[in-house]
C-alpha cells in the first residue's frame, strides 16, 4: 500500500462558526443535571452523530504486532495530519465502527482499509474516553496480530 504523495504542507484557511444544524460528524448538548450535592448544574459536551447502536462505541484504535517469519517483531503507527490541533500526531491506525459492526469486526476491516494487512484480534479492552470532560466520544483499543511473509 503506498501513501499519497505529499505536495505541500497543510494549511488552514478559514475557522469559521459550524451550526449544528450543517454538522456531519457532531452535535452540541448542554446537559442538566444534580451534582453529588445536589446542585443543579449544566455542562456542554460534543458527541458524535455516528456512534454505531449495535456497538454502543464510536471507534476502535488499533494496537497491533506485525510477525515477519525472517525480521523482528514490529508494529505500525500512522502519522497524520489533525487539523483541530493543526499539527501532525502520531496514531494507533483506528476507525469508526460501522453500524451493525463490533468493535473486532471494526478493527480487521480498518487495519486492512488503513494499512492493506489482514490481521486476527487478540484482545479488546474495555470503553476508554480521551477527553470526558468536553466529550461522549469513546473507543476501544483492540489488539491485534498480522503476520505475513509480505510485511515489510
Amino acid at each position: 500500500m503506498t501513501p499519497p504523495t505529499k505536495t505541500r504542507e497543510p494549511l488552514i484557511t478559514s475557522i469559521t462558526t459550524l451550526p449544528t444544524s450543517d454538522a456531519k460528524w457532531i452535535t452540541l448538548q448542554k446537559i442538566s443535571y444534580l451534582d453529588q450535592t445536589g446542585a443543579s448544574r449544566t455542562w456542554e459536551v460534543a458527541s458524535r452523530k455516528t456512534r454505531a447502536k449495535s456497538a454502543g462505541v464510536d471507534a476502535v484504535a488499533m494496537g497491533n504486532v506485525l510477525l515477519h517469519p525472517s525480521r523482528p517483531v514490529s508494529t505500525v503507527l500512522v502519522i497524520q495530519y489533525r487539523p483541530p490541533l493543526d499539527a501532525y500526531t502520531v496514531e494507533w491506525p483506528a476507525g469508526l465502527i460501522d453500524e451493525g459492526e463490533t468493535a473486532e469486526e471494526a478493527a480487521v476491516r480498518e487495519f486492512r482499509e488503513e494499512i492493506g494487512y489482514e490481521c486476527v484480534v487478540v484482545g479488546v479492552s474495555p470503553v476508554q474516553a480521551a477527553d470526558p470532560g468536553l466529550s461522549s466520544a469513546n473507543m476501544k483499543l483492540v489488539m491485534v496480530e498480522s503476520e505475513d511473509e509480505d510485511i515489510v
